[in-house]
C-alpha cells in the first residue's frame, strides 16, 4: 500500500470514528432531553386535566367528566385519558382501547399497538383530601418524529464531514506522496553517485525544510567526496614519492654496502684485494683443490729497500711506488691469478692450476722479479727496487690456508736474509728459523721484549647500556720500549700476527692478565677479562691445553676470548672445534670487529659465540648516517634472534649511548665510557664507579 493510500485510509478511519462518537453522543443527548420534556409536558397536561375534572369528580357527574375527556382527546398528542374515583372505580375514559385495557404504570413509556405512550397520573386533592385520580397517556410520536429528523440531519452532516475529510486526506496524501517521491528520486540520484544533486523547493513547510536539508547534505557529500579525491590524489602522490625515495635509499644503501664491501676486501691505495679477500680466494681454491688434487702455489713478495725510499722521498713517493708495483704484478701474471697487498710493502700472489712443478714456479718468480725491478721515475730520478719472494706449494708444503701462508712467508724471509731473490719452502727453513739468531731482526726484537717484560696490558671496561654496570674488561697489549717509549699496537701487532710468535704472544698476554687480576680480585672476583686470540692460535692444536694449564696454575678466573672475523675465514671447522673446547673449559668466545666485511651470518649461526662486538667503523657514524644506523639495527636484531649479546665498540660520547639504547644494544665500550688504563688505574676507576651502582657481578656470558 502506498504512503498516500495509508494517509487517506488513516484520516478516513479517524474521521469516521470521530463522527460516529459525536453523532451518537448528540442523538443520545437529544433523546434524553426530548424524553424529559415529554415527561414534563405529560405531567402538565395531567394537572390541567385534573383541574378541569375536579367538579365532575366531586359531583360524580359522569357525563360531564366524559365530555371533558372527549374534549381532551381532541388533542392528537394525548392517546388515552381515564378518571378514577377515590375507590379506583372508572368514572370516565377514552382514547386507545388497548392502552385502556391493560394495567396503568405511572411514569413509564409503554407500547400499545403501533403507538407508544408515556403514562402519568395526577391525584385530585381538595382541602387535603384525595377524591380521585386522573390517568393520562401522552403519545411519543411527535418526539420520535423530532428525533428522527435530528438523526437525519446529524447523519447528513456526518456524511458531508466525512466526504470533506476524504477530499482533504486525498489532497494531503497526494501532496505528501509527491514531495516524498521527489525526495526518494533525489536520494536515488545521490546513491547512484550524483553527489551534489539538488531538488526544486517551494514553500516553507516541514517537507520543504526537509528538502532544503537534503540539498545541503548533498552539497556537503559532494564537497566531502571532492576533498577525499584530493586527499587520495595527495596520498597517491605521497606514496609514489615515498616509493621513489625508498628505491633511491635502497640503491644508495646497496651502493654504500658495495662500497663498504669493496673497501673491506680491497686495499684503498692500490685497489688490489687485501689479505681478507686473498684468504677467501685461497680458502675457496683449497676446497676445490682438495677435491681435484690440482697443484697451486702461494707466493709472498716483500720489497727490498722500500723503507729507505719512503723515508728519503716521502710517503707520496712511496705510495706511487706501491701502486706501480701492484700494476706490474698484475701485468706479470695470468688473469686467473690473484694479486693482493697484505700491507706495507708486502704483496701476495695466488697461482691456481700450476703445472710444471719447480721449473714453472721459477719461471713465474723470475718474471715477477723482473717486472718489479724495472726502473720507476720518481721526480727527476729513476728508482730501482727489488723483491724477495717466497713460495709454498699445495699439497707438498701444506694443505691448510694459514700453514701455506706462513711457510711462503718463511721462505720469503729466508730469501731476504740470503739475498736469494726467491725461495720455495723447504722444511729446513723452519729448523733454522727456530733459533732466535735465525729470526728476522724485528721478530728477534719482539721475542726479546717478551722475555724482558716490556709488554704490559691496559684494560678498557665494557659496561651495560641498561644500568651502567661493568660487565667485563678487555685486555689490550702495549709495548713499552726502553728507547722508543710506548709503542702502539698498530705498529707491532701486524708483525706478530705474521710471525711464528703469535701463539707465544697470546699466552704471554694471558699470563700477564692473570697476574694483574690479583689487584682487583678481592673486590671484584667475578669480573671477566676479555683477551684477543688470532687465527694462528686456532690452528695450534695444543692451544686449548696450554690455556687450561695456565688457569690451573693461576687459580679460578673468568675469561672471554675474542676472535676477529678474519680468524674465522681461514679454517671455520678448526675454529669451531677450538671454540667448543674452550667453552667446555668455561671460557666463552666473542666475535670481535663484526661488520668489517668478511664474516657472514652463516658464521653466527654455526659457530658457538656468546656475544658479538660491532666494529667501531659502523658505530661512529650511526648518529649522522641513517643507512649505517639501519645496518647496526639489523645486526643487533639478528644477534638477539640467535641469542647473542651485542657490544658496541668505539662509543665516544653520550649521544651514541642514547642511540644504541634506542637500538636495543646490550653493552658498550669506548673512550666515551673509559679509556684503556693500567691495572692499578683500573682498580681506582672501579672503586670510583662502584657507588654509582656498577655491579661487576653482571657478566657477558
Amino acid at each position: 500500500m502506498s504512503f498516500r493510500a495509508k494517509i487517506i485510509l488513516a484520516l478516513v478511519i479517524m474521521n469516521a470514528v470521530f463522527l460516529t462518537v459525536i453523532t451518537g453522543t448528540t442523538l443520545q443527548f437529544f433523546a434524553h432531553n426530548g424524553y424529559e420534556r415529554l415527561r414534563a409536558h405529560a405531567r402538565t397536561d395531567a394537572r390541567l386535566f385534573a383541574s378541569a375534572a375536579v367538579t365532575g369528580i366531586l359531583t360524580h357527574d359522569v357525563g360531564g367528566l366524559q365530555a371533558v375527556v372527549d374534549e381532551i382527546l381532541t388533542n392528537p398528542d394525548i392517546g388515552f385519558v381515564r378518571v378514577l374515583d377515590r375507590s379506583g372505580r372508572v368514572l370516565a375514559q377514552g382514547g386507545a382501547r388497548q392502552a385502556l385495557a391493560r394495567p396503568f404504570h405511572e411514569g413509564t413509556m409503554r407500547r400499545s399497538g403501533r403507538s407508544r405512550y408515556f403514562e402519568v397520573d395526577q391525584p385530585v386533592i381538595v382541602a387535603g383530601i384525595r377524591y380521585g385520580t386522573v390517568e393520562l397517556g401522552l403519545s411519543v410520536r411527535p418526539l420520535r418524529h423530532r428525533l428522527a429528523e435530528g438523526r437525519l440531519r446529524m447523519t447528513t452532516v456526518a456524511l458531508v464531514e466525512l466526504l470533506l475529510a476524504l477530499l482533504f486526506a486525498f489532497y494531503f496524501g497526494s501532496y505528501l506522496g509527491r514531495r516524498l517521491k521527489v525526495l526518494e528520486d533525489a536520494a536515488s540520484k545521490v546513491g547512484e553517485g550524483q553527489l551534489g544533486y539538488q531538488v526544486m523547493v517551494r514553500g516553507r513547510d516541514e517537507i520543504s525544510r526537509t528538502l532544503r536539508a537534503f540539498n545541503a547534505m548533498s552539497l556537503r557529500l559532494r564537497e566531502a567526496s571532492d576533498e577525499r579525491q584530493r586527499q587520495d590524489g595527495a596520498l597517491k602522490e605521497l606514496a609514489a614519492t615515498l616509493e621513489r625515495r625508498v628505491a633511491q635509499r635502497t640503491q644508495e644503501l646497496a651502493d654504500a654496502n658495495q662500497a663498504l664491501q669493496k673497501l673491506a676486501l680491497h686495499d684503498p691505495l692500490t685497489g688490489l684485494p687485501n689479505r681478507a679477500l686473498f684468504e677467501q680466494e685461497l680458502g675457496r681454491l683449497l676446497m676445490e683443490s682438495r677435491r681435484t688434487q690440482e697443484c697451486f702455489a702461494v707466493m709472498i713478495l716483500d720489497l727490498n729497500g722500500f723503507k729507505a725510499i719512503n723515508d728519503s722521498r716521502g710517503h707520496d713517493a712511496g705510495d706511487r711506488l706501491l701502486r706501480a708495483v701492484g700494476q706490474r704484478l698484475q701485468g706479470a701474471v695470468r688473469a686467473s691469478d690473484v694479486v693482493a697487498r697484505f700491507g706495507g710493502d708486502e704483496f701476495a700472489l695466488l697461482l691456481p692450476a700450476l703445472r710444471g712443478g719447480g721449473a714453472a714456479i721459477a719461471v713465474i718468480a723470475e718474471k715477477v722479479a723482473r717486472a718489479v725491478a724495472q726502473p720507476l721515475a720518481l721526480g727527476l730520478e729513476n728508482v730501482e727496487i727489488s723483491a724477495s719472494i717466497g713460495v709454498a706449494v699445495f699439497p707438498e708444503d701444506g694443505v691448510d690456508m694459514l700453514l701455506l701462508i706462513r711457510r711462503a712467508d718463511a721462505a720469503m724471509y729466508w730469501a731476504k736474509r740470503h739475498a736469494a731473490g726467491f725461495q720455495v719452502y723447504d722444511p729446513m727453513i723452519d729448523v733454522q728459523a727456530a733459533e732466535p739468531d735465525a729470526m728476522p731482526p724485528h721478530e728477534r726484537r719482539i721475542h726479546a721484549a717478551m722475555a724482558n717484560g716490556e709488554f704490559l696490558l691496559h684494560y678498557q671496561p665494557i659496561v651495560s647500556l641498561i644500568d651502567g654496570a661493568v660487565v667485563a674488561v678487555e685486555a689490550l697489549a702495549r709495548w713499552e720500549d726502553p728507547e722508543r717509549g710506548l709503542i702502539s699496537p698498530a705498529d707491532f701487532m701486524p708483525t706478530i700476527e705474521r710471525s711464528r710468535l703469535m701463539t707465544e704472544f697470546t699466552l704471554h698476554v694471558l699470563d700477564r692478565a692473570l697476574d694483574d687480576r690479583v689487584l682487583w680480585a678481592a673486590d671484584h672476583p667475578s669480573l671477566p677479562i676479555a683477551i684477543n686470540i688470532s687465527a694462528l692460535d686456532l690452528q695450534d692444536d695444543g692451544f686449548v691445553q696450554r690455556v687450561r694449564d695456565r688457569l690451573a696454575q693461576a687459580g679460578p678466573a673468568r675469561l672471554v676470548f675474542e676472535l676477529t672475523e678474519g680468524a674465522l675465514v681461514s679454517n671455520p671447522d678448526q675454529a669451531a672445534w677450538v671454540m667448543e673446547a674452550l667453552r667446555d673449559a668455561g671460557i666463552p668466545a666473542a666475535l670481535d670487529d663484526y661488520g668489517t666485511g668478511y664474516a657472514s651470518i652463516a658464521y653466527l649461526r654455526t659457530l658457538p659465540f656468546d656475544r658479538v662486538k660491532i666494529d667501531r667503523s659502523l658505530i661512529a657514524v650511526i648518529d649522522t648516517n641513517v643507512n649505517e644506523r639501519e645496518i647496526v639495527r639489523a645486526i643487533i636484531d639478528v644477534c638477539h634472534c640467535l641469542g647473542y649479546g651485542v657490544v658496541a665498540e668505539g662509543v665516544e660520547h653520550d649521544g651514541l649511548q642514547e642511540t644504541l639504547r634506542a637500538l636495543h644494544c646490550d653493552y658498550a665500550q669506548g673512550y666515551g665510557i673509559a679509556r684503556p688504563m693500567p691495572a692499578a688505574a683500573l682498580c681506582d676507576w672501579l672503586a670510583w664507579r662502584a657507588p654509582a651502582g656498577a655491579r661487576d657481578e653482571v657478566s657477558l656470558e
